[in-house]
């Protein structure tokens, strides 16, 4: 039998590169897991449970290179997920020079299997501003230019989101609760962030096979009515949700001032319902053929998610909003200074939409 491969993961302090990790984690025979974290927010639960399992803990330095070498010694494969801090100047710019850094050192290192959590850049695809999409996709590109043998990842809506930045609003005092993700009729794909480790795990075991490629995950795919629905069939008869509705410019005119990701978020959405979205739910079950719907992670989640919306909850949350999944503990308020995953890989990437023989 072959020794266990090392396997870097950026991020494990959000919900992501747990989710990523404690896949992992399952496989001891073939993997050990080194959990680099960058940031000091964390959630200590999540690390504890990781290194109980097995994992390495790795603090590194993003600024200091000899640091992010020491975390790449003798590792065979690397799964990174940039981190987009709106709440400070030019994050995108340290975003960029982050990744990068980390690319480097990718490369000195002679890593063998890069997967990125990617994006598109919506700037040159539909002329708008979407700085957390185009860093990823301006850090895809210089991975691309490294050689790396890279697998990208294109993540979509997560549900945990509903516990977190897009968590319903109560408006008035009557239990009814606005789903305000301003999509309009147009489906939105939809996954667990908690079952992408599965995904990301399926990708490292089955190596060059993904090589090159693009996996563009979904579990499921609705409008934002179908998930309002979804969720007030589980909630009722204490609270409902509602589709408000909502249209791009009036998320963009009512969050504008309050949150410093609100245009960037806006303009997300209108890139969404502009360029058609390419999700592909057959690879992701292949992937992990347990991958639930939103009506089995509705179901699954039920007492949490009553315990969230209740007809006495009538104060409208923080509208911070975060991206498609918690990087925070699940249930948290958390500004959009997460890893955002999006729906699209560059150009020069190749979206995997059906199932290699």
């Amino acid at each position: 039998m072959s020794p266990p491969r090392t396997i870097a993961v950026f991020g494990c302090e959000g919900d992501l590169g747990a989710s990523v990790a404690r896949a992992l984690c399952h496989r001891t025979d073939n993997y050990i897991i080194r959990c680099c974290l960058t940031r000091k927010e964390r959630n200590s639960s999540d690390l504890e449970e990781l290194e109980i399992r097995g994992a390495q803990i790795k603090n590194v330095n993003l600024d200091d290179m000899n640091s992010i070498h020491e975390a790449l010694t003798d590792v065979y494969g690397v799964f990174l997920t940039t981190f987009t801090a709106f709440d400070e100047e030019n994050f995108e710019l340290t975003e960029v020079r982050q990744g990068k850094a980390i690319l480097d050192g990718c490369r000195a290192a002679g890593i063998q299997h890069l997967v990125l959590n990617t994006g598109r850049s919506v700037e040159k695809t539909i002329g708008i501003l979407c700085r957390h999409l185009d860093a990823k996709h301006e850090i895809e590109i210089y991975a691309d230019g490294l050689g790396l043998p890279k697998t990208g990842l294109l993540l979509p809506f997560t549900y945990e989101s509903l516990f977190g930045g897009f968590k319903p609003v109560s408006r008035e005092s009557n239990g009814v609760y606005r789903l305000e993700i301003p999509m309009g009729s147009t489906p939105l794909d939809g996954v667990s962030v908690a079952q992408v480790g599965d995904v990301v795990r399926g990708v490292l075991d089955e190596g060059s096979r993904w090589v090159g490629k693009t996996v563009a995950i979904s579990a499921d795919k609705l409008t934002v009515a179908d998930y309002a629905e979804a969720l007030s069939e589980a909630l009722s008869p204490n609270a409902r949700v509602i589709d408000p509705k909502i249209t791009v410019e009036e998320y963009r005119n009512a969050y504008a001032g309050k949150d410093p990701a609100a245009l960037d978020v806006a303009n997300m959405f209108e890139f969404f319902l502009r360029v058609d979205q390419q999700y592909n739910m057959e690879t992701t079950r292949v992937l992990n053929p347990r991958v639930m719907s939103f009506r089995e992670w509705v179901a699954a989640n039920k007492e949490r998610l009553s315990g969230e919306f209740s007809s006495d909850s009538t104060a409208p949350m923080d509208k911070s909003r975060g991206s498609f999944y918690t990087e925070d503990h699940p249930g948290s308020v958390y500004r959009l200074v997460r890893h955002v995953p999006m729906p699209f890989p560059p150009s020069s990437a190749k979206i995997h939409t059906m199932v290699l023989g």
